[in-house]
């Protein structure tokens, strides 16, 4: 029995060292903390830096903090705001255990990089992979202000991998006095792994320049991730450049991109996967050079194949989508960007001298030879243009999309032309939720049978809003109707008990039977969508009594010729109007 103790006491001491490794501590940083506390809630230290590396991986503090956080530590910033720039982080974490650094719960904590001067080439706010390798840390519920170059940057020297970028706001970004690279978020070479960017605010200052973006990767070939982000105002949205042949797909998906003058998305690299993003330019700026999504071939032959674009809607652009060749840097190459898969989108774009684009095809897609080598595929997507004719321009040379079919028979067999039906309810179209499909070709027009373009629910944080009447009538014993009628796609409905007799169709939303008993009923209502519920809407609903006879019974009746026969009425009245069917046998 004592050897059976010992067992026990061993295996539950190895279980709480594994625990507490894996959730590792809690450390805290204020503003008006003091980097001689011990990094407690009650005692805070004051440098974010400090708490990271604390004199290590080359970080700007003064002094050296003994036990900066390490893998499975979570750093809580309190609210208020930091003066600091090029934070390096002396640990890495683990998969199990990553190092987390976020906001305090309830607070916001805003770094501001106003005393950054230019970092040798780099500056930034957070700099991983600078010192010494990082990896398997989050940066989570943070603003970021007044960066120079960028916020974060991955990967600048050593390897950067595992990286998780949260829910973070990022405002003021300051442009490269050069000017040149210039984003938020700014992953290099070294970024490998896993990295993910999602559910971001980024607002730009509107420059020109095109290296100016929201989030910039430059020669990284990762596993890498962008989705639920709302980005604006930059040059370009998302630019991914300098990627040749790719080991890894990138994934740029859910985002929500507008007021960028440049382009939404720059692409010179191999396999990217961009779907059901909602690429918007409102108002349209510096219109004969606005892209959409733009692909192309860079740096004498590398980039832009391989990658599939797939229900995006891409409004108001003079060209929607542009598949080009030479780069950037003016090196032409030989091929252009291959092998490209355009599906499932919408394009409604806008027009000009030149002639609106919904596709640029700078590399020849129609004719039997230049449609086999490049192998692009375009199909499914629904065409729009305000001057009603043109689609496509190949070249100088432009086409109808009845044209395009005839110029280049083996693309666009199953494409339409048409203005999208969007439900547009802010009338300016202003909001994620206007560009929901509401009717026309594109609705459930898509190769999967859903709308083409994106689905905007998957983007927008919106949760259903109730907006049919708030009465309803009834009679007792007679058919009853009623629809649920709610915003923002709901995918289904629910209520309280319903009077006698009726049933909901809780993927329809209708309420429907025949009601058996009398009286006033509130019913509560509500209505889902993939972001929650909506608020609980009251439905009140009256069944009366019928002041029109009733007839119980089949609504023939059969009597022999010379007999009797009697019809019940449920109620007496002075006059009716009923049909009922009466066959006289002879």
């Amino acid at each position: 029995m004592a050897k059976a103790t010992t067992h026990l006491k061993f295996g539950i001491l190895i279980l709480l060292v594994s625990a507490s490794i894996i959730c590792g501590k809690a450390q805290y940083v204020s503003p008006s903390g003091a980097n001689s506390n011990p990094g407690t809630l009650a005692k805070p230290w004051q440098s974010i830096a400090f708490a990271t590396c604390g004199g290590t991986a080359g970080c700007k503090v003064s002094s050296t903090n003994p036990s900066p956080i390490k893998a499975g530590d979570t750093l809580y910033l309190r609210g208020g705001e930091y003066h600091e720039n090029d934070i390096r982080i002396g640990n890495s974490g683990t998969t199990a255990a990553p190092i987390v650094i976020r906001s305090y719960p309830g607070e916001m904590a805003t770094i501001n990089g106003d005393t950054a001067m230019g970092i040798g080439n780099l500056g930034g706010i957070f700099n991983l992979g600078l010192g010494g390798p990082d990896s398997n840390i989050v940066i989570d519920s943070i603003r970021f202000i007044n960066a120079y170059r960028t916020s974060i940057w991955l990967g600048s020297d050593y390897p950067t991998k595992n990286i998780t970028i949260s829910n973070c706001r990022f405002e003021y970004l300051k442009q490269r006095i050069s000017p040149d690279n210039s984003a938020c978020v700014m992953i290099n070479e070294s970024a490998r792994g896993k990295i993910i960017i999602r559910g971001c605010t980024m607002i730009g200052r509107g420059t020109d320049n095109l290296n100016y973006c929201g989030i910039l990767i430059f020669y990284g070939d990762g596993n890498y991730e962008i989705y639920n982000n709302d980005i604006s105002l930059f040059s370009s949205g998302i630019f991914y450049k300098h990627r040749g042949t790719a080991q890894y797909q990138c994934q740029i998906h859910d985002n929500y991109i507008h007021g960028c003058k440049t382009s939404a998305l720059m692409l010179s690299t191999d396999r990217i996967y961009a779907y059901n993003n909602l690429i918007v330019n409102i108002p349209p700026s510096n219109q004969e050079s606005v892209y959409g999504i733009n692909i192309w071939e860079d740096a004498g032959g590398t980039g832009g194949s391989n990658c599939r674009i797939e229900h995006n809607t891409i409004y108001n652009f003079t060209n929607s989508i542009v598949i080009n060749w030479g780069g950037q840097l003016g090196m032409s190459g030989e091929q252009g960007a291959m092998a490209d898969t355009l599906i499932n989108n919408i394009t409604a774009g806008v027009n000009n001298e030149l002639g609106e684009a919904a596709i640029w095809p700078h590399i020849n897609l129609g004719g039997a030879t230049q449609g086999l080598v490049h192998k692009t595929i375009s199909n499914y997507n629904s065409y729009f243009n305000t001057d009603g004719t043109t689609i496509f321009r190949e070249f100088d040379q432009t086409y109808s999309l009845s044209q395009w079919k005839a110029h280049a028979p083996t693309q666009d067999k199953n494409s339409i032309q048409e203005s999208p039906r969007f439900a547009n309810y802010s009338k300016r179209f202003t909001s994620i939720e206007d560009f929901e499909i509401i009717g026309g070709g594109a609705l459930k027009g898509a190769s999967d049978g859903r709308d083409m373009g994106a689905d905007v629910y998957r983007i927008s944080k919106a949760k259903p809003l109730i907006t049919s009447q708030s009465k309803a009538f009834g009679i007792k014993d007679l058919a009853f109707s009623y629809a649920i009628i709610a915003s923002c796609k709901p995918t289904r409905f629910s209520s309280s008990a319903l009077p006698k007799g009726l049933i909901l169709d809780t993927i329809l939303g209708k309420i429907t039977g025949t009601p058996t008993d009398t009286g006033i009923f509130v019913i509560t209502t509500s209505a889902y969508n993939r972001n929650g519920a909506s608020a609980p809407f009251a439905l009140t609903i009256k069944i009366t009594q019928s002041t029109v006879p009733v007839i119980i019974g089949k609504p023939m009746v059969i009597a022999p010729l010379g007999n009797f026969f009697f019809i019940r009425l449920r109620q007496s009245a002075t006059r009716f109007h009923t049909q009922h069917q009466i066959h006289l046998l002879a």
